[in-house]
């Protein structure tokens, strides 16, 4: 290579190399042009389309249809079904058996069960039952009284049963799972469920249908279940405590046994003044015997007989209770805990006995009853009439006084 190109060469190095001017503007609109004619346009692919692709890649092309559809009818569910879903259950909330809307309602409680029940959360699955063992009690005291929907009373007592069946179990469970505070928690919730259905049987007692006393027994039986619950419920309060639950104190499970005690003694005293208020009404009814047939006032006279001896076996199997529930308290005082509920367990049975002569004797005058009760109206409107006589100064005219001079 000669020296003058070598030399030319270094001096290309070290200066700008620009093309001709010229030549750009000449190439530019050709260079364009057959890029544009060798790019096809760019176009949108569907949404469905697309789908189907990526559909296409985890299965044999014959599924991909029938897979975009079950894809597409699950997400319109999806996105649809929880707005109906919840709109259903808002709107049968309030819902009593006999509602059109009722068995909506049941069903999203059953849906609520299954999804909690998966969760394995056995304290939350109690508690809910125990919330639905409330709705079943409040639903029962509010149809008992409704002659339309009176006869879904023993199908609402049946769930009932069923929901206090597995809370019992779950107090059963020996797994650890349900701590002391959980039974305080369904002891306290069983009592209120317990007072609800003796409202409603005494509701069921007084109805003049003959259908009353069956289903008054059905609901008292169901009763004395719940009461049962509650009374296990204090039972683990103790176990646990003892094991060193610390989730409830002594004070708590000294106050639960106590509670018990005083139901038991207000359930004692309502069923002997159930006794003395049918008593006194009989007696009434018997004064007035002028007034009804010899039939019936000798019916009358048989059941007040009745009720006098009810009373006094009532008040011989009171005193006993009264007994227990002083031992009771004795051996609260001493922290003899296990042992109390042992006797509390006595207490509620014989306070049972004295409900159970109760019920008898007003079973057994129901008949007389709405006659009974309007001679003892009666009676006590004439008692009343004579009273405001006698306390009514008698004014006299001073036309009266002139004639008498």
């Amino acid at each position: 290579m000669s020296r003058d190109l070598i030399r030319q060469l270094k001096a290309l190095k070290h200066e700008a190399v620009m093309p001709n001017t010229g030549w750009v503007e000449k190439n530019r609109a050709l260079l364009l042009s057959q890029i544009n004619n060798t790019v096809s346009d760019r176009t949108s692919i569907p949404f469905s389309q697309r789908v189907t692709v990526a559909f296409s890649i985890f299965m044999p092309e014959s599924m991909v249809a029938g897979a975009v559809r079950a894809a597409a009818i699950f997400l319109i569910i999806s996105l649809v079904a929880p707005s109906l879903y919840y709109g259903t259950v808002m709107a049968s909330e309030g819902a009593l058996p006999g509602d059109g809307l009722y068995s909506a309602k049941r069903y999203a409680e059953r849906i609520q069960v299954t999804l909690i029940g998966l969760l394995g959360d056995n304290k939350s699955e109690t508690k809910f039952h125990v919330e639905l063992a409330k709705r079943r009690a409040d639903e029962t005291r509010r149809i008992v009284n409704d002659p339309k929907k009176v006869s879904n009373v023993a199908s609402t007592v049946a769930d009932l049963r069923s929901e206090i069946a597995t809370i019992g179990d779950k107090l059963n469970q020996n797994d650890g799972a349900l701590g002391a505070d959980v039974a305080k928690d369904i002891k306290q919730n069983t009592d209120q469920i317990k007072d609800v259905l003796q409202s409603a049987k005494n509701d069921l007692l007084s109805a003049s249908n003959g259908n009353g006393d069956s289903l008054a027994q059905d609901v008292r039986a169901t009763r004395d279940l719940v009461q049962d619950i509650s009374t296990k419920a204090v039972e683990v309060m103790v176990t646990k405590h003892l094991e060193g639950d610390t989730s409830v104190s002594k004070d708590d499970v000294k106050a639960a046994i106590n509670s018990m005690v005083n139901n038991n003694i207000a359930d004692l005293t309502q069923s002997n003044q159930n006794i003395a208020g049918l008593q006194t009404a009989l007696q009434t009814a018997k004064s007035e015997s002028s007034s009804t047939t010899k039939d019936f006032n000798d019916k009358v006279i048989t059941a007040f007989d009745k009720t006098i001896q009810a009373a006094q076996v009532s008040n011989t199997i009171s005193a006993e209770a009264n007994r227990k529930a002083a031992e009771v308290t004795q051996l609260l005082s001493n922290n003899q805990l296990s042992t109390a509920v042992d006797r509390m367990k006595d207490l509620t049975q014989v306070t049972r006995d004295v409900e159970n002569i109760s019920d008898k004797t007003i079973t057994q005058s129901q008949p007389l009853l709405p006659v009974v009760l309007v001679a003892a109206v009666s009676s006590s409107i004439n008692i009343m009439s004579s009273t405001i006589m006698s306390s009514t100064p008698i004014i006299v005219s001073t036309t009266e006084i002139k004639k008498t001079n």
